[in-house]
């Protein structure tokens, strides 16, 4: 009896493990395509001096870490002395999600024109969007 009990409950279970484990991955995969998509677009903003636009779509916590003169001056600095992005190839990220908010940090290896340097991203994913809440130049 409590082998058929056992049979009955087992396929059900496993499906809904798999199935529970797919939509997982997927979110994940997700989540990543939308932390490189916003990397792009800061790369982009970044090469044509955009730094306003930069510091307007950032988290709160960014804009609460950096006040915005500072960081105005802070991305201008960067793009003189680095020059512009050249290309970016991802070295890792890792996504963490919490019943509130789903976070990604993405590090790039990006050559800009005068120098090559590891970059950090933190972004929250909200929906479809990911907005900073981190940065850091790494050598």
């Amino acid at each position: 009896m409590y082998k058929q009990i056992f049979r009955s409950l087992f396929i059900p279970i496993l499906a809904t493990i798999l199935l529970s484990s797919c939509a997982f991955w997927n979110g994940l995969l997700k989540g990543k395509e939308i932390a490189e998509s916003a990397v792009v677009e800061f790369h982009n903003r970044l090469n044509a001096q955009q730094c306003s636009e930069i510091y307007e779509q950032a988290d709160n916590r960014f804009k609460q870490q950096h006040e915005k003169n500072a960081a105005l001056k802070a991305c201008k600095t960067i793009h003189e002395r680095l020059g512009k992005v050249k290309s970016s190839n991802l070295l890792g990220f890792n996504i963490e999600s919490t019943p509130t908010e789903t976070l990604a940090t993405l590090t790039y290896n990006t050559e800009f024109t005068h120098v090559t340097i590891s970059e950090e991203f933190v972004l929250v994913i909200e929906g479809d969007k990911a907005r900073i809440v981190g940065y850091n130049l790494m050598q």
